[in-house]
């Protein structure tokens, strides 16, 4: 009797047990299949976020943020080769790279994740911190106008609603 209820044990824990263990073990074959969906999944998402981003958002970030998120074209002031000033300029415009890098559209390049990029623009958009300050009073207009703000915050959140679906 003990044996016959040892032997239903160990069948109910193995029979509990063995779906677990066959799906941590997945052929290379399936591994791969799934990581090519969600490959293919996240590439259809930075399509969609970037149609609208070249269509609505890229000439707004073009005007007002790549002179220091971007490489291409910058128009660097007059006072750029004084002495000190090429200094603070170059540094401000390495650290806003490395920050986020707005040449090529999402992802963009930088230190943060898309959804990170994402989430600060969408609080730098709200807060009006960028451009910082000792920029808006060497560049008037340089901020973004409510219009734009609007443009910039509705894309963003539009595209981290992708990400979390």
């Amino acid at each position: 009797m003990l044996v016959r209820f040892n032997m239903a044990i160990f069948l109910i824990l193995f029979a509990t047990r063995a779906p677990a263990h066959e799906e941590r073990h997945r052929s290379p074959h399936e591994a791969e299949v799934k990581k090519q969906n969600a490959l293919d999944n996240e590439k259809e998402i930075f399509n969609k976020i970037n149609f609208i981003y070249e269509k609505d958002v890229k000439a707004i970030f073009k005007i007002k943020c790549m002179t220091c998120h971007g490489s291409s074209a910058i128009k660097y002031p007059f006072y750029y080769n004084w002495p000190i000033a090429r200094q603070i300029i170059d540094s401000d415009t390495k650290e806003a790279k490395e920050h986020i890098n707005m040449d090529n559209g999402l992802p963009f390049g930088g230190h943060g994740a898309p959804v990170e990029d994402l989430e600060a623009i969408v609080k730098s958009a709200r807060e009006g911190s960028m451009p910082p300050l000792r920029y808006k009073i060497m560049h008037w207009g340089s901020g973004l106008t409510d219009e734009e703000t609007k443009v910039i915050i509705n894309w963003a959140e539009n595209s981290l609603k992708l990400f979390k679906k």
